[in-house]
């Protein structure tokens, strides 16, 4: 009953639809017909040709997965660490299928990495690197989250000596990440293939097509 607790509480704070509510606020638009259609903090950017609005969404979005986690592992002791685990999976799959948009949401980056930065920080942070690198490089934001979600399962097995022991929920938490990262990506993949995906600082970008409003 508290991983179940702590899994709903998880769940309803990665639910709330930071980037849509920004955009409707601001330009009262949905920010699922515009850009690629995603509610996260790049597309943010490009729609209102802000970066900071981008920053904040990211902001918000890491958040919404760090606060459960990281309240859970302050709160709860023993059972504490498999309860932030529980509490920031859900976070994540909160805000890819959050209930306030037909279960349709995000793609988890930003949520995942608050959620791991409360219970692996390090793993995490050397992930985050491995994104401003990759970001920089080739100005991909989803080239740089594929790429640092797939190292961040072989950070946490460098930090963490037992994976498959004392840390085998952390671990599969990383796996599933990255598995579902990469699910959600899928039609940023398509578009690299076609040479249509839009780099960062670009303000415009193509109508998000039909079915793909909020992938």
């Amino acid at each position: 009953m508290p991983l179940l607790a702590c899994a709903v509480a998880g769940f309803l704070a990665g639910s709330i639809p930071t980037g849509y509510l920004l955009v409707r606020l601001l330009k009262g638009e949905d920010i699922r017909r515009h850009g690629s259609g995603n509610i996260g903090a790049s597309n943010v950017a490009r729609v209102l040709g802000s970066r900071s609005a981008g920053v904040a969404v990211f902001l918000a979005d890491c958040g919404k997965g760090f606060l459960p986690a990281g309240a859970v592992l302050l709160w709860f002791s023993g059972e504490g660490r498999h309860g932030a685990i529980a509490a920031g999976a859900a976070a994540v799959l909160g805000h890819c299928y959050t209930p306030w948009l037909a279960f349709r949401g995000g793609k988890g980056v930003a949520t995942g990495c608050g959620a791991l930065l409360a219970v692996a920080p390090r793993a995490t942070l050397c992930a985050m690197a491995i994104w401003i690198a990759v970001a920089v490089l080739l100005r991909y934001a989803s080239v740089a989250s594929m790429t640092a979600t797939a190292s961040l399962v072989g950070w946490v097995a460098v930090f963490h000596d037992d994976p498959w022991g004392g840390d085998r929920d952390l671990f599969a938490f990383a796996i599933a990440a990255a598995l579902l990262v990469f699910w959600r990506h899928r039609s940023n993949l398509a578009r690299l293939c076609q040479g249509t995906e839009p780099r960062m600082g670009r303000r415009t970008a193509p109508t998000a097509p039909a079915g793909e409003t909020a992938s």
